[in-house]
């Protein structure tokens, strides 16, 4: 058979049932720029936000982060400061979180970043400063990820925690990040 171009708008088996195979070990198979994958290959649910404004924390109280500027939402999944699994998306995903804490104290204890799932703990991660008094540093930007399987309708947060010696300053948290998105193949 010739090389050339094959043209189609479906390709199934014969039965309607079994197994496809496009290329042969050791190929390359590509997907053009600007293509669109979608079902089981695309890693959507997707979303983005972010919270450009300072937000106020008490310390050693915990507090829901909140978001003003959605980058992209895939599946118009995210909203009220969550993201809830859409019908057909549950899976495994994959979360991120940043927050940028700053505070005119002169001391910074632990910084906790919490994800949770249908309001409960599901992870969260600490920062500690250890003889952290009559420093000169007074912003950290804490990170956290983790993996969180997800039924259709289930929802994740993210909240943020510090314990600083605050009493004679103010503690802040500003350019917080939250993104998740579907992994595939797992």
């Amino acid at each position: 058979m010739a090389n050339g171009t094959l043209k189609v708008s479906n390709i199934q088996t014969s039965s309607g049932s079994g197994t496809i195979t496009i290329g042969q070990s050791g190929e390359t198979i590509s997907i053009p720029s600007g293509a669109t994958v979608s079902g089981a290959g695309a890693n959507t649910p997707a979303f983005a936000v972010y919270q450009s404004s300072n937000v106020t924390l008490t310390s050693s109280t915990e507090t829901k982060l909140t978001w003003d500027t959605e980058l992209f939402d895939t599946d118009s999944a995210f909203s009220s400061n969550r993201f809830t699994c859409p019908s057909g998306g549950a899976g495994k995903y994959k979360f991120y979180v940043a927050a940028r804490v700053s505070t005119s104290a002169d001391s910074m204890n632990t910084i906790y970043l919490i994800f949770k799932k249908n309001n409960s703990y599901v992870h969260s991660g600490t920062v500690t400063f250890y003889n952290f008094t009559n420093n000169d540093i007074h912003t950290f930007t804490p990170t956290q990820t983790n993996i969180i399987t997800l039924a259709e309708n289930d929802y994740v947060e993210a909240y943020i925690s510090c314990d600083m010696d605050i009493s004679s300053g103010t503690l802040n948290a500003t350019a917080n990040e939250f993104s998740g998105y579907r992994l595939i193949g797992v």
